[in-house]
């Protein structure tokens, strides 16, 4: 039998779908996010645009190092120069705990794809 080394799911603060991460850390499944910018809806919340302005990063930026910060592979989509520039500027700071918590909170069990656990197609 072979077990995967990966699975790309939605991840993101409105589905932070902690009991999977749980489950592929302990089976040595490393996580890959799947449309971490919410095609650009997380980008408008007041919460990521709080620590976005707090630390003087963008509200992408925010969101690409938390998901860093969770352990999870992430590679946002972006056709635009600039914005992938932005996106992989994120090496050179880290959010504080309070910053992760806020951001961990803001989860709602929202998805923005096909629920795979009712997706047939």
């Amino acid at each position: 039998t072979y077990k995967p080394v990966l699975n790309q799911v939605e991840f993101h603060p409105y589905l932070t779908q902690l009991e999977l991460r749980n489950y592929l850390d302990r089976n040595s499944i490393q996580m890959e996010s799947w449309s971490p910018l919410m095609n650009s809806e997380i980008l408008k919340d007041n919460v990521v645009n709080q620590i976005a302005r707090e630390i003087n990063k963008t509200p992408a930026q925010v969101i690409i190092r938390w998901n860093i910060e969770h352990g999870v592979i992430t590679i946002p989509k972006s056709i635009t120069p600039s914005r992938i520039e932005e996106n992989f500027d994120v090496f050179n700071f880290k959010l504080n705990d309070t910053h992760i918590r806020k951001l961990d909170e803001l989860n709602k069990g929202k998805r923005i794809g096909p629920n795979p656990n009712k997706f047939n197609g």
